[in-house]
């Protein structure tokens, strides 16, 4: 297990989070053999706009107003205007579309919010061009690589079940013939370099292995931290001497038994410990270290209840609430002595009600720094944001959210499509988009009114430029940093 680091960037709302929903890797026993395996979350590294990882990449798709996506610096000025001058709401729900106004050039017109919004992104757009990976760098192919794999559903399918399978592999055969397998598949295109790759020869193989080896470890620099706390620090004093805070989770499943529970429990203390301690001798980050609200914690780490406890059985909510909260308390205790930020991160739906009232319970008994993720591709989004802006107002206790699309969507859909239950999410990627942008409008209005006071401090989580720049723009329009 290793240790990933999410930035954010100094003085914004920008905390960036992966949408997608990566499978797990198993090998397929015949060519026929490729129903999606079960859904795991995958999640970049850095979720900020750490312009270090900075802006958008030219070289991926966005998407300003939640169309189809398609390659932005390959498109320029013409592409810019399709994107901006389309409409992200149709056939979105009355609920969610209302509460938007027509994201046309004449609806800017009329509504100084849109018109911000539309600036924003435009901007963030031209900064998005001047990024540019140097082509010697490792770095650049492994961006190239996930680029590629973005275009391609069944890619990118593949490619993430090879890769998670990967360290398993003992020799340069074994590692030649699982990728071929895997990317083999009859619903991966074709292309020219995977024909060579199929029709290596011997010697070819090795040097595939040998290379694919290189690539796999370059890759997994942009996502793991490193191997424990002590590792990742000098990763994470680069982040913080060049403006941007961070926050850290423990990689690995979800725990299956009581002792895993255990040893992920004695793995956060030691990461809380280390991370105070190792903080509290850094160079001061006056932007970092405080919001309009008051001191912000050096160190921030992130939590998932499926860590915390083998049997969660959501039927069973108070029972499975209490072992949570026992597990969950000594972590939560020695943040608060040693001041450091705990985020709960959200998981599958039937976990949502959980982390929701853990993080509730859990703050009536220890005065701790928390937040807590809400996805908005739930159709419950709205409702969900509601429940903790008024919880806040209850408790007079500040809450981060962090405002994210989602990362379950193609296990929540086929779950509930198998025992028949109505689905969760929305089934169209402009729905959560809007539901998105409902939700940020919501949160923001919900700030704490002053320093002591209750309230949501947002924090947008998305690839997406039009999402970002809806997020700063509504800051700017409350007179939020």
């Amino acid at each position: 297990m290793g240790l990933r680091s999410r930035g954010n960037h100094a003085g914004s709302l920008i905390h960036n989070s992966n949408p997608r929903t990566y499978p797990s890797a198993r090998r397929l026993t015949s060519p026929q053999d490729s129903s999606p395996p079960a859904a795991t979350p995958g999640r970049r590294l850095f979720r900020g706009a750490v312009w270090e990882s900075p802006s958008p990449s030219p070289n991926s798709a966005y998407n300003f107003k939640g169309c189809p996506q398609r390659g932005i610096a390959d498109r320029a000025e013409a592409s810019d205007r399709r994107v901006m001058d389309s409409d992200p709401c149709a056939d979105v729900p009355p609920k969610v579309r209302d509460a938007l106004p027509d994201d046309g050039s004449a609806a800017a017109a009329a509504d100084p919010l849109e018109e911000l919004t539309q600036r924003i992104g435009r901007d963030l757009l031209r900064l998005a061009r001047t990024q540019r990976t140097p082509l010697v760098s490792s770095r650049f192919w492994s961006e190239q690589l996930l680029s590629w794999a973005m275009q391609d559903a069944a890619f990118k399918t593949g490619l993430l079940q090879f890769v998670d399978v990967f360290p398993m592999l003992r020799h340069a055969a074994q590692v030649y013939e699982y990728l071929t397998e895997y990317l083999g598949q009859p619903a991966v295109a074709r292309s020219p370099w995977i024909e060579r790759l199929l029709a290596a020869g011997r010697f070819a193989k090795g040097l595939v292995a040998a290379g694919i080896d290189r690539q796999i470890k370059a890759l997994a620099g942009l996502f793991i931290a490193g191997s424990d706390a002590s590792a990742a620090l000098g990763r994470l004093l680069e982040l913080w001497q060049g403006g941007a805070a961070f926050s850290v989770d423990l990689l690995g499943e979800a725990c299956v038994s009581t002792e895993e529970a255990k040893a992920y429990q004695a793995r956060y203390l030691e990461l809380v410990h280390t991370l105070a301690e190792a903080t509290a001798h850094w160079p001061p980050q006056p932007r970092l270290e405080q919001d309009p609200w008051g001191p912000v914690p050096r160190a921030n780490i992130s939590l998932k209840l499926s860590a915390l406890w083998p049997r969660i059985d959501p039927a069973d909510f108070e029972g499975t609430l209490r072992a949570l909260e026992d597990a969950a308390l000594p972590i939560l205790e020695a943040a608060a002595r040693q001041r450091v930020s705990v985020h709960f991160d959200m998981e599958q739906y039937a976990l949502k009600d959980l982390t929701l009232s853990l993080v509730e319970r859990c703050s009536a008994r220890v005065d701790f720094s928390t937040g807590v993720a809400l996805q908005a591709y739930l159709r419950s989004g709205p409702d969900d944001a509601r429940r903790l802006i008024a919880w806040t107002r209850s408790t007079g206790r500040q809450l981060t959210v962090r405002l994210i699309k989602g990362a379950y969507w193609d296990s929540e859909v086929v779950r509930a499509r198998q025992e028949n239950w109505p689905v969760p999410v929305w089934t169209d990627k402009r729905q959560t988009d809007a539901c998105f942008e409902e939700m940020a409008a919501m949160l923001v209005a919900a700030a704490p009114p002053g320093p002591g006071q209750g309230g949501i401090k947002l924090a947008i989580g998305s690839h997406n430029v039009r999402s970002i720049a809806r997020g700063l723009a509504l800051a700017q329009q409350h007179g939020l940093p």
